[in-house]
């Protein structure tokens, strides 16, 4: 008789286990975190037993993200360019402009070095050099100039405008000699929002006024207009078109002089975009006072930036 209360307890022990099992779905499923096969159950499963966080480990989740160090905004990019010489009259180491006269060329060199004070604004300076041709000259620096970059300073649904300005400074002899005191560039950089497929529209237009101890005879104010155009040929190559349109003006003249200026051009070649920091120029520089392919110049430019 002792036996029956035990086995009949060891009986209502399985049976409550047996019913436990087969219970309803919606209580064993009812959390998406423990269906078989979702991506949240597989989560769970790989943290339902963790082993203990070792002595002075992080989890990812609590690493605070850094500010960015003084290093991260400095920005450098460099800008070479050629003006070789006439289809009609190859020599690499001469050019020949609109007025039909020889002379040597040389290769343009532009660094800049700038720091990005917040998302859309960089300042910094801008460094010249030429390496000319010429075997009676050697490399020479330009005036250094001080910029400041302010990036979608319009943006609409139409065009987006970039300013910069430029303080040119008379960094060399030959500007001190002249008695200039310096130049400010205002320069506006303009993209045209259109719907055409692989094509961009942009110009850059151009105010510079000069300042010098001794203004009279001198140039005082230059202006440009300089319309860049592209159409995508393949993923890193474009078809560019851009033309360089100016005048300048000399102290207390009544009017522009446009043939003082450099004279006014039309570039057409392919951009090679070797990859998202290089690109190579080459193309054919024709001449609006002298538009024929046997007077256009070979032009060339790389970029870079980092």
């Amino acid at each position: 008789m002792n036996k029956l209360p035990l086995a009949l307890f060891i009986s209502m022990f399985f049976l409550k286990g047996a019913f436990a099992a087969v219970g309803p779905a919606s209580k064993r499923n009812g959390h998406p975190a423990f269906r078989s096969g979702t991506a949240a159950s597989k989560k769970v499963l790989s943290t339902a037993s963790p082993s203990p966080t070792p002595v002075g480990s992080v989890t990812a989740s609590a690493t605070p993200t850094p500010p960015p160090s003084f290093l991260s905004n400095i920005r450098f990019s460099y800008f070479g360019e050629y003006l070789g010489p006439r289809l009609s009259n190859i020599d690499l180491t001469q050019t020949q402009g609109p007025d039909g006269v020889m002379n040597y060329t040389g290769i343009n060199h532009s660094l800049k070095a700038g720091y990005k004070l917040s998302k859309n604004v960089i300042v910094g300076a801008q460094f010249g050099a030429i390496s000319p041709f010429d075997p009676t000259q050697s490399f020479q620096f330009n005036d250094s100039r001080i910029f400041a970059n302010w990036a979608n300073m319009v943006d609409t649904k139409d065009i987006n405008m970039q300013g910069v300005i430029k303080l040119q400074l008379p960094t060399t002899d030959a500007s001190r000699n002249r008695g200039r005191i310096m130049a400010l560039q205002i320069q506006n950089n303009w993209t045209l929002k259109t719907e055409l497929r692989n094509w961009s529209f942009t110009a850059s237009t151009l105010v510079m006024p000069f300042f010098n101890t001794d203004p009279n005879g001198k140039p005082d104010l230059f202006v440009g207009l300089f319309p860049y155009i592209t159409v995508d040929l393949s993923p890193k190559v474009q078809l560019m078109f851009e033309g360089g349109f100016d005048a300048i003006r000399s102290y207390n003249a009544s009017s522009f002089d446009f043939s003082q200026a450099d004279s006014d051009y039309i570039d057409i070649g392919p951009v090679f975009n070797v990859n998202s920091s290089v690109s190579v120029t080459t193309a054919l520089r024709f001449f609006t006072e002298m538009i024929s392919f046997k007077a256009s110049c070979l032009y060339l430019n790389i970029s870079a930036a980092i």
